[in-house]
């Protein structure tokens, strides 16, 4: 996950060229510190062990879920277009199919989620 997460944000980064300076200062700013958040908190939770994971790996689920809902609204403020909003939003649940197994397989194995 923390190599999509990377991937992903790759993808995102280069995006900065292309859109207003305007957005590039509001809302494409916001979801850059999202997914840079979302990147240390995976590597956080991977270096954690037992009871520890539990608010990280919880944090980490709600980071994606608001990345997932601020980049459908750059798509219908129109700042990206709709292929492009369909390549992130693909990867985002990758990402997000990824995070809650992580968590599955935690909670089948400790019992504490």
């Amino acid at each position: 996950m923390i190599y999509h997460l990377f991937e992903f944000y790759k993808k995102f980064y280069r995006l900065r060229t292309k859109i207003s300076k305007q957005d590039r200062h509001g809302i494409y700013s916001k979801l850059d510190a999202l997914i840079l958040d979302a990147i240390a908190l995976a590597i956080k939770a991977r270096f954690q062990t037992g009871i520890e994971k539990v608010p990280t790996l919880k944090d980490l689920r709600t980071n994606i879920e608001i990345l997932k809902r601020m980049v459908r609204l750059m798509q219908e403020l129109d700042i990206i277009g709709l292929s492009l909003y369909q390549a992130f939003e693909e990867e985002l649940q990758e990402i997000s199919k990824e995070t809650n197994g992580w968590i599955g397989s935690f909670q089948k194995n400790n019992r504490l989620l």
